[in-house]
C-alpha cells in the first residue's frame, strides 16, 4: 500500500508524532530540538513532521530533501504571522 506524504503525516501526527515529541523532549531543551532550532525549525509539530516525512522518503529510497522541508515550514510561519 502506497500512501502520499500528506496522508502519512496526518495519520501519524497524533500517534507516532506525539510519542516522538514527548519521548525525544522536543517540547523541552534537547539536543534534537537544538539541532532543529539551528536550521530554523522551532515548533515541535514541525520537527516531528520532518522526521516522519524523512523516514517515509528513506523507506521509499527517495531523496529526503531536508532543505525543501525546512523551507516549507519557514514559509508556512512567515505566511501565517499575526499582524
Amino acid at each position: 500500500m502506497d500512501h502520499d506524504e500528506d496522508t502519512v503525516s496526518a495519520t501519524y501526527h497524533h500517534s507516532l508524532g506525539r510519542v516522538m515529541r514527548n519521548s525525544w523532549e522536543l517540547w523541552q531543551d534537547s539536543t534534537l530540538k537544538r539541532y532543529f532550532n539551528e536550521i530554523g525549525i522551532f515548533h515541535p509539530d514541525d520537527m516531528s513532521g520532518i522526521i516522519i516525512t524523512s523516514f517515509q522518503r528513506h523507506l521509499k529510497s527517495e531523496p529526503i530533501k531536508l532543505d525543501e522541508q525546512v523551507q516549507f515550514y519557514k514559509d508556512f510561519w512567515e505566511n501565517n504571522k499575526q499582524v
